[in-house]
C-alpha cells in the first residue's frame, strides 16, 4: 500500500515541512472530540517560521508560548526529519531539562497522540533524551565547557539573554558542525533548515551578546530573505490570545 502511494506521501510530507501546524491540525483531527487543543494565529506564524529559515530570533513577552511552540516544532521536526539531533540550551543543564521537560509534559498532555511517534524518553540526572522511532533525537544541553565536542543537527538557544558569549560561541554553535543525514544515508544540501539555529528569549538591554545576535540576524534577513527571520511581540499578543490576564499586567 505504501509503495503504491509514494508520491502522494512524498507530496504529504513536503506540504507539512513548510506546514507544521497544519501537521498539529492532522493530529487535533484524528483525536476527534477528545481533543480541546487548537493553535492561535500567531502560533501558526512562529510555527512557520521555524519550519522555513534556517536562524530565527524570537523576542516575545512572557506567556505568549515562545518556549512551547519551539518544543512543539522540535518535535515535528524530528518526526518529518528522520535522524534528526536536536538540542536545546540553556545556562545551566538543570535549566534546559526542566524546560524540555515541562513542555514536552504539556505537548504530550495536549497531543498523546504524538506518544506513538516516541521510543523511550530516558532522563539521568538532569539528562533528558527523547528518542522517536524513526532515528530522530531531541535532549537538552547546558551552556557550558562540558558540552565542548557534542554533535547535533539543530539548536536552540532558551533565554540567551543569559548566556556566557563566550561559551555560545565557542563551544555551543560549533556543536552544529554536522548534518542530518535522510534515511537513505545521504546528506540533502539544499534542506531549508540545514544546522537550524532558533534563539528564543523575553527582552534585554542594548550593548550585549543577545541584542548584537538579534542585529545580525536581521541583517541576515535583509541581504538572505530565504535563510533568517526575526520575530518580536509585546504583551498584548497573550492578552488578545487569552493567555494573559491583564489586570495582572496592570499590577
Amino acid at each position: 500500500m505504501i509503495e503504491d502511494n509514494l508520491e502522494e506521501y512524498r507530496k504529504a510530507i513536503s506540504f507539512y515541512r513548510a506546514y507544521p501546524d497544519k501537521l498539529v491540525d492532522m493530529y487535533i483531527q484524528a483525536m476527534g472530540d477528545d481533543c480541546t487543543f487548537k493553535l492561535f494565529a500567531y502560533q501558526r506564524v512562529i510555527l512557520r517560521a521555524f519550519a522555513r529559515y534556517q536562524e530565527v530570533f524570537c523576542t516575545f513577552s512572557r506567556g505568549t508560548s515562545k518556549s512551547f511552540l519551539d518544543d512543539l516544532w522540535n518535535f515535528l521536526e524530528c518526526i518529518l526529519y528522520p535522524n534528526t539531533k536536536l538540542a536545546i540550551a540553556a545556562t545551566t543543564k538543570g535549566q534546559s531539562a526542566a524546560i524540555l521537560e515541562s513542555k514536552l509534559s504539556e505537548i504530550l498532555g495536549l497531543l498523546p497522540i504524538l506518544r506513538f511517534e516516541i521510543r523511550k524518553i530516558e532522563k539521568v540526572k538532569d539528562q533528558l533524551t527523547v528518542y522517536f522511532k524513526n532515528g530522530s533525537q531531541m535532549s537538552n544541553l547546558a551552556a557550558k565547557q562540558s558540552s565542548r565536542g557534542l554533535r547535533f543537527t539543530g539548536l536552540t538557544l532558551e533565554e540567551i539573554i543569559e548566556g556566557d558569549p563566550d561559551i555560545i560561541q565557542e563551544v555551543i554553535l560549533p556543536t552544529l558542525a554536522i548534518s542530518r543525514r535522510a534515511a537513505n544515508g545521504e546528506y540533502n544540501k539544499n534542506e531549508t533548515i540545514m544546522q537550524q539555529r532558533i534563539y528564543v528569549t523575553t527582552a534585554g538591554y542594548k550593548d550585549t551578546y543577545a541584542y548584537n545576535t538579534l542585529i545580525r540576524t536581521l541583517l541576515r534577513q535583509l541581504t538572505e530573505n530565504r535563510k533568517a527571520i526575526v520575530l518580536g511581540g509585546t504583551y498584548k499578543i497573550p492578552i488578545i490570545a487569552g493567555l494573559q490576564n491583564l489586570d495582572f499586567i496592570r499590577q
